[in-house]
């Protein structure tokens, strides 16, 4: 398994709003693009943003479960170098925080948003010390 990179695909409603989430207040590198999906990569993880209308009604998705919440009992985590700038560029461009920045009894500093499909998402730094 050396090669092996990780690749999380979510279906959103809008996928104008989620690219503009992803790629603009949380500044994630902007990969492949298509008229239904575009990928973000950064180093062995690629998260797949992709239209929920491209599903068809036998897909699971379509099924009854659909109707929870998106991303219920998922939290995605995201790491970056500089906690405190990226939560200052967030606070910038005026998005909802859903908690604030603070230091975990983990060792690590983060803050949570929700983005524009109620997808829970932690920002987070390195393991300090």
């Amino acid at each position: 398994m050396g090669d092996l990179k990780f690749r999380l695909e979510l279906f959103v409603n809008d996928l104008e709003k989620s690219v503009h989430f992803y790629q603009n207040i949380l500044r994630l590198p902007q990969g492949a693009k298509s008229d239904t999906s575009v990928r973000f990569d950064a180093e062995d993880f690629s998260l797949l943003l992709s239209d929920q209308s491209i599903l068809p009604e036998t897909h699971y998705f379509s099924s009854e479960k659909w109707k929870q919440p998106k991303g219920t009992g998922v939290e995605l985590v995201i790491v970056v170098p500089n906690i405190h700038q990226v939560y200052q560029h967030i606070q910038n461009e005026k998005y909802p925080i859903y908690e604030n920045i603070k230091k975990q009894p983990w060792g690590m500093t983060d803050f949570r948003l929700v983005d524009p499909d109620g997808y829970y998402v932690r920002v987070t730094s390195k393991k300090e010390g």
